[in-house]
């Protein structure tokens, strides 16, 4: 059996599995993401920190159980000076689980203009958080200021 075919024979399989892993609800891992598993706010912090500063890597943030916050959490706004596709992206897993501002807090605050990227959100609730605006723009573009 030449090399091909063994490749194909292969190919197939991971394939299937990956149709099974859909199938079942089972997001296969990105390969090649930065993961980081978070459990209270300091980690949170610690990771969005961590992703703004990143070198333009795919970052995954996966929470372990709920997370209220203790304070105001850093924007999301990735690495400025990457721009585009070379800033990486960012998924944030919730789990099922919350972040929970208790009142006070705004939960995620996104704001990637100047780095562009994406940001995907998934399977995570925000409980008690204040919906709160951001400093204002500069006003171009019908934006605020």
């Amino acid at each position: 059996m030449s090399f091909s075919k063994k490749l194909t024979k292969k190919s197939k399989k991971w394939r299937g599995a990956l149709i099974c892993l859909t199938l079942f609800g089972v997001a296969p891992t990105v390969f090649g993401a930065e993961t980081r598993y978070v459990s209270d706010f300091n980690d949170l912090r610690a990771a969005i920190s961590e992703f703004n500063a990143n070198t333009g890597e795919d970052f995954q943030i996966i929470l372990k159980n709920n997370v209220p916050l203790q304070g105001i959490l850093p924007a999301i706004t990735g690495n400025p000076n990457l721009v585009g596709a070379d800033s990486g992206s960012l998924e944030i897993i919730g789990n099922g689980y919350a972040i929970d501002g208790g009142n006070a807090y705004r939960g995620l605050f996104v704001d990637t203009l100047e780095a562009g990227g994406t940001v995907t959100v998934s399977d995570l609730a925000f409980a008690n958080c204040r919906a709160e605006g951001g400093d204002g723009g500069s006003g171009a573009a019908g934006a605020g200021g």
